[in-house]
């Protein structure tokens, strides 16, 4: 990924766009420094609403826990004296990043909004139904009052059970 300069933030919101969303967790296990960066370059263009963008890392491609994973990730902005207004978790098949162990799963995202909501107010999910029925089932409702974010790639409105 690379920097989005002032220059286009400003752009984008003389244009009308309202928020930007930026990657601040890679799924490689490390924070996002170049999505830290256009969090700045964001605010400086113009941008008052930020979201941030978390892509967990899971055992045992990584060793720190969901707990250790969302820390690393708010010292960080903390360190950069930033503030996210909502974060999206990324649940996802792609990558092969999630296991066949459905309450492995259940219980990494439940450590994972456990431990955002110490930090922020706002957390949401992002997903998509095939994705959100292999990773955790369709009859898990832990995250049902969380936000959903899901992509629309044939216009076709849909509903997820259990959020």
């Amino acid at each position: 990924m690379e920097n989005v300069s002032i220059t286009d933030f400003e752009c984008l919101a003389n244009d009308g766009n309202e928020f930007f969303i930026a990657r601040i967790y890679r799924s490689k296990g490390e924070v996002d420094f170049d999505g830290l960066q256009n969090i700045i370059n964001a605010q400086l263009g113009g941008f008052e609403e930020i979201h941030g963008y978390f892509f967990p890392c899971l055992k045992p491609k990584c060793r720190q826990s969901a707990a250790k994973q969302m820390e690393e990730t708010f010292a960080a902005l903390e360190d950069n004296e930033l503030e996210i207004d909502k974060l999206w978790l990324d649940i996802q098949v792609h990558g092969g990043n999630w296991g066949d162990d459905k309450d492995h799963n259940r219980a990494f995202i439940k450590e994972l909004i456990v431990e955002a909501e110490k930090r922020i107010e706002k957390v949401g999910i992002y997903t998509q139904n095939d994705s959100w029925k292999n990773i955790v089932g369709l009859d898990w409702n832990f995250a049902k009052n969380k936000y959903l974010w899901y992509p629309r790639f044939n216009r076709t409105p849909v509903s997820l059970p259990g959020l």
